[in-house]
């Protein structure tokens, strides 16, 4: 992850000495990247590497801001991921967070 951030901050800003000032948004980026990679593992039927995927994408989301609709999508795609697992009580209580993540 750490270097993924490194990466995503060189691409951005072309130098680290603005690393403060773009931690958040790296993060952001760096989660957004771990919910499309869980989105592919889904579609290659790896539940469980989508899974954690999915559950790496959430603290880099959530953030001191938090990315309340990019929440939301994850936690809908976690919902959708154990549902494919058949842990249908897990995959209610993900939507459940989805929807109400929605609504804020």
């Amino acid at each position: 992850v750490h270097t993924c951030m490194y990466i995503c901050k060189m691409y951005i800003f072309g130098h680290t000495s603005t690393w403060n000032y773009t931690n958040d948004y790296c993060d952001i980026f760096v989660g957004t990247i771990y919910n499309d990679l869980g989105l592919i593992f889904t579609q290659r039927q790896k539940y469980d590497k989508a899974v954690s995927c999915f559950e790496s994408a959430l603290p880099m989301v959530e953030g001191a801001d938090g990315d309340k609709k990019q929440m939301a999508v994850i936690f809908q795609n976690l919902g959708a991921t154990f549902n494919f697992l058949g842990n249908y009580q897990k995959a209610v209580e993900y939507h459940e967070k989805a929807s109400d993540m929605y609504g804020m």
